[in-house]
């Protein structure tokens, strides 16, 4: 549901789209919040937007808790900054939407660029979507990459659908694991071994990284012999890096730079962001339709009896729902 916004003055609208694209920290950060609580404001200020920039690469980085992404980040970016690089930071948080889990622990681990002047980060929750990514980080992106933003990096944790989703959001999909991860190599037997573009084993100096890199090289070996177009695409690429001792991560972000060239020169990159905005549609027309929709139905009188009907024997769920739809929905 779209509320009504407390900033409805011209003057103040024109203020804060003026210090959205001049790329003002606290004037993103009110717009994203705009953005969170549907505010009509932030619609007012997508359409302002749209059609008006460059979309920004986005690296999507994922993997399980502990993997130590928040200090790869920090490594990673830091060169990337030595070049005058404007970057942002989105760290989703599948599990709170209130307190925002952990991310106060990754800004300490990103001590080198948070307090950086061409550094926005931000954290954001899932927020419960049934798409399983936040419709809003969508917007978020749109907006980051109208403020003129090089490269958006988006951090999650866990293996669900939202990491698949994010990956699948971003132009490239970096896929963390760390020695002796026990169950979390499941990560690489779900959809993140299909579109997951770079795998890193962080943490390769510790005991098992031998192992885990076998175990990673088989599952490589394993998604070549079932793919029989993998000639002509992207080869996933595996990186050992440690930041304890402090080596793999220039090997890293030269995979990724690789990785973005590739997608330029075959044109995907192009191809990639017109998928976002269908995907961003869909997911916005799921969302449309179970707030907007299934919310009026769950309220009225033929739902409630058919309910009783489907308890009592007389009816089953699959009678019910089509007698919804057919009396509801109208195409």
């Amino acid at each position: 549901m779209i509320k009504s916004s407390c900033l409805d003055n011209k003057y103040r609208f024109n203020e804060l789209l003026t210090g959205i694209l001049d790329a003002e920290d606290k004037e993103l950060g009110r717009a994203i919040s705009l953005i969170e609580n549907r505010d009509k404001l932030a619609y007012e200020i997508l359409k302002n937007l749209y059609g008006k920039f460059n979309p920004a690469y986005l690296i999507g980085i994922t993997g399980p808790p502990g993997a130590g992404k928040s200090t790869l980040i920090d490594s990673l970016l830091t060169d990337w900054l030595k070049e005058n690089k404007k970057i942002a930071v989105i760290a989703v948080d599948p599990s709170s939407q209130i307190s925002g889990g952990a991310f106060l622990g990754d800004r300490i681990r990103m001590k080198n660029i948070t307090n950086h002047k061409n550094v926005f980060i931000r954290s954001m929750a899932t927020r419960g979507s049934t798409g399983g990514l936040n419709p809003a980080v969508y917007d978020t992106v749109i907006l980051l990459s109208a403020a003129g933003f090089d490269m958006i990096v988006i951090e999650t944790v866990g293996v669900g659908q939202t990491e698949i989703d994010i990956v699948r959001l971003a132009d490239t999909s970096v896929v963390v694991a760390v020695p002796e991860a026990g169950d979390e190599i499941q990560i690489f037997k779900s959809d993140l071994m299909e579109v997951g573009d770079i795998f890193v084993l962080n943490k390769a100096d510790l005991p098992g990284a031998a192992k885990m890199e076998i175990m990673i090289n088989q599952l490589f070996n394993l998604k070549s012999k079932t793919n029989r177009n993998l000639d002509i695409s992207w080869k996933p690429q595996l990186v050992k890096t440690s930041t304890y001792e402090k080596y793999g991560i220039d090997e890293l972000r030269n995979k990724i730079i690789e990785h973005y060239n590739f997608l330029k020169e075959s044109r995907l990159f192009e191809l990639n962001h017109d998928q976002v905005i269908e995907k961003q549609l869909i997911y916005l027309l799921e969302e449309k339709i179970y707030t907007d929709f299934i919310g009026k139905i769950r309220n009225c009188d033929t739902y409630k009896q058919l309910l009783e009907n489907i308890v009592s024997g007389q009816i089953t769920p699959h009678q019910a729902a089509d007698q919804l739809l057919k009396k509801n929905l109208k195409l």
